[in-house]
């Protein structure tokens, strides 16, 4: 039992030390070929705080024409009141998915400088990568979300306008 069990040992160590050497030959090989993909932080940062910066002024504009909307909803009775309250609600709920977006965004410009570390560049060999990966794709996506609410709440304020059209 112990000659087997040496023998087994020994196999195993063999096979651990090939596994190394080749781990170590193909760290090697990404190395000198540059078989990897730099990632700029300060791209992805400078290109999310603009979206950043134009949702904070479109969320503005929103608020403005919501209270405006308001006003006027409430300007009216019966069946205008109730036609004009519902298309101000709508207006309200794609504001409000809106900025609910606006945040996600926020949230992820803050989970890319949390996983740089304060490094410009990130390697794709980098451990984190595939965090890094979720977080790009996650605000690529809540990009052309909120570019998508953005066009809803102006066809929501586009039906207001003409539902109440002559009325005020």
């Amino acid at each position: 039992f112990v000659k087997d069990f040496k023998a087994g040992t020994k196999d195993f160590n063999a096979a651990a030390g090939n596994y190394s050497r080749e781990s170590n030959t193909l760290g090697e090989l990404v190395a000198q070929k540059k078989l990897y993909f730099n990632f700029e932080v300060a791209d992805f940062q400078v290109k999310v705080q603009k979206a950043l910066g134009a949702a904070q002024d479109s969320s503005k504009f929103m608020n403005q024409e919501l209270a405006r909307a308001e006003k006027i909803a409430n300007s009216f009775d019966g069946e205008q009141h109730t036609v004009a309250n519902a298309l101000y609600q709508q207006m309200s709920n794609a504001a409000s998915d809106y900025n609910k977006k606006a945040e996600h965004l926020g949230t992820l410009h803050s989970q890319m400088k949390n996983l740089a570390g304060g490094e410009s560049k990130i390697a794709s060999t980098s451990p984190n990568w595939s965090e890094i990966q979720r977080v790009v794709s996650e605000s690529e996506r809540a990009t052309f979300s909120l570019n998508e609410l953005y066009k809803e709440f102006q066809n929501k304020t586009d039906q207001f306008r003409a539902s109440t059209k002559g009325s005020n």
